[in-house]
């Protein structure tokens, strides 16, 4: 195996990893107790996204991908962090909310 083959190779199993971690840290977020907590797991999730989306960015610039299937991947990407961002700003409004029911109870 070349050199040229065995950095592709290194780089997709990054990739991966990177994309795996998204989902597994959505899972162990929505399996805990408190929204904090949830809140936590969930941007660590985004930050993941970030990563796989500059290893994209960088895949693109040393000619792993061509123009098309980088803006195909960037654009699923970009929806991803989207719904991502409004999953925790929704997550994040629980706290809020119970915050403002405890002290109204007071």
């Amino acid at each position: 195996m070349n050199n040229s083959k065995i950095t592709l190779f290194t780089d997709l199993i990054v990739w991966r990893r990177a994309a795996s971690s998204i989902t597994s840290n959505i899972a162990e977020g929505f399996g805990r107790q408190t929204y904090k907590e949830k809140v936590q797991f969930y941007y660590l999730a985004s930050g993941s996204l970030t990563e796989l989306k500059n290893q994209l960015f960088i895949a693109r610039d040393v000619g792993y991908l061509q123009p098309q299937s980088y803006n195909e991947l960037n654009d699923q990407l970009e929806t991803t962090h989207k719904l991502l961002n409004a999953f925790i700003t929704k997550t994040k409004s629980f706290i809020t909310n119970s915050k403002i029911k405890t002290n109204s109870k007071i």
